[in-house]
């Protein structure tokens, strides 16, 4: 993970540098490598860092391949997004943010070029080992099948609303609230000063309509590459939390950046001494402000999951090679306990069959932590399952965080 994250930042000094130039791309780079998302998940055993690694490098061959038409550069493009997606689902924003991009600018002409198509297939083979696989496995294109897994039930755009403005689910709150923790303000600030000093482009946006090469190019795939991500996972997932929108943060910190500088530059002809102390000032603040978030959340988060890795030893020692469990928090703890775990059903009714059809399911597991199916919260009472095992949160044991029952 160490090692991912580290060519991630370097992607993003790539990246930076390509969109604007060198300057950019340190300050860029920078910025990110104390960012606490990728800097929280590179100490964890997730998908979250290679599927940013991928990312961000997907962006760099899109956008050379925007600035030098090279049908190379997109092809690598679509190896990196279809390897990133196989890692995780949002990295395909990055394919949604070209498609709207070439629809802005080329209308449907693009349509006509071989490498587009080559493109797509070389993508969807990337990812055909995953599709065929989740058509055996669930009987349905895994990748809409996934996506169903946490969709909302209700209208899709009261869902955006909710995520972008409202109550914004369970975890990270409503989004548009968690840019100052993704940034910190300082960096913040001058994001919005540099989406502002986009006004050109807004202005001219008839321009970009009709004209290819309109010198709004890359204004308009930072503005996308930021936007996208964000909006998909508003509209198509039923809660909000940051992780789901940490491709954004890619083009977040490197239009702050090329803010930085053009505001630096204009100033530093008349108040060098100035402009040089207000740079150190906004790198120093900016880095402790990122680094102490990061930090606090690492040292936080250092024995999440203590519960389930306590309760799994317990259950790998007390239980049968062969034996099968029900738990909520099933990742987490089919790793710990190296004993097969399996979701809960949706259903009673589902869970029942399940049972009758895996005699070797003994093990009927409820967490706190992780959420279980409304059902089975009242099933060990209704059944009269005996709980072998528990583990609490407080000293006199009234908090129950994991209970294992028997079946």
């Amino acid at each position: 993970m160490l090692i991912m994250s580290v060519v991630a930042v370097y992607g993003m000094y790539l990246l930076g540098k390509e969109i604007y130039n060198k300057k950019v791309g340190l300050l860029a780079a920078f910025l990110f490598s104390l960012s606490y998302l990728p800097m929280f998940y590179t100490f964890r055993l997730l998908v979250e860092v290679p599927a940013l690694l991928f990312f961000v490098f997907s962006c760099l061959f899109l956008v050379k391949y925007i600035k030098f038409k090279k049908p190379r550069d997109i092809y690598l493009a679509a190896v990196m997004s279809g390897i990133g997606t196989l890692f995780k689902l949002p990295v395909a924003t990055v394919l949604m943010a070209m498609f709207i991009y070439l629809l802005i600018t080329e209308k449907f002409s693009f349509f006509k070029r071989k490498e587009i198509w080559f493109a797509l297939l070389i993508y969807f083979l990337v990812l055909s080992p995953y599709i065929i696989w989740g058509y055996f496995q669930f009987g349905s294109f895994v990748i809409t099948g996934a996506g169903g897994w946490n969709a909302p039930q209700e209208s899709r755009i009261s869902n955006l609303i909710d995520n972008l403005f409202l109550t914004g689910g369970n975890y990270g709150g409503k989004y548009i609230r968690m840019p100052i923790g993704l940034y910190s303000w300082p960096v913040l600030v001058f994001l919005i000063i540099g989406i502002i000093l986009m006004y050109e482009m807004f202005l001219k946006f008839d321009i970009i309509l009709k004209d290819k090469e309109n010198g709004f190019e890359k204004e308009l795939f930072l503005l996308l590459m930021l936007l996208i991500p964000v909006l998909v996972a508003a509209y198509s997932v039923n809660y909000s939390e940051d992780r789901l929108i940490i491709g954004s943060i890619v083009p977040g910190f490197i239009i702050a950046s090329s803010a930085v500088f053009k505001i630096s530059s204009s100033l530093f002809k008349k108040y060098k001494m100035f402009t040089i102390i207000c740079l150190l000032a906004f790198l120093c603040l900016s880095a402790y402000l990122l680094a102490s978030a990061s930090n606090n959340l690492i040292i936080s988060k250092k024995d999440s999951y203590g519960d389930f890795k306590e309760m799994g030893k317990w259950l790998k020692e007390n239980s049968q090679e062969n034996e099968v469990a029900v738990c909520g928090g099933w990742p987490m703890m089919q790793y710990y306990s190296e004993r097969k775990t399996i979701r809960f059903p949706d259903t009673k009714e589902e869970f029942l069959i399940l049972k009758n059809n895996t005699p070797e399911l003994k093990y009927f597991i409820l967490s706190a932590y992780q959420k279980s199916a409304d059902w089975s919260y009242a099933y060990p009472q209704e059944n009269n399952l005996t709980a072998v095992n528990a583990y609490f949160a407080d000293k006199e044991q009234k908090q129950p965080l994991i209970v294992v029952y028997k079946i």
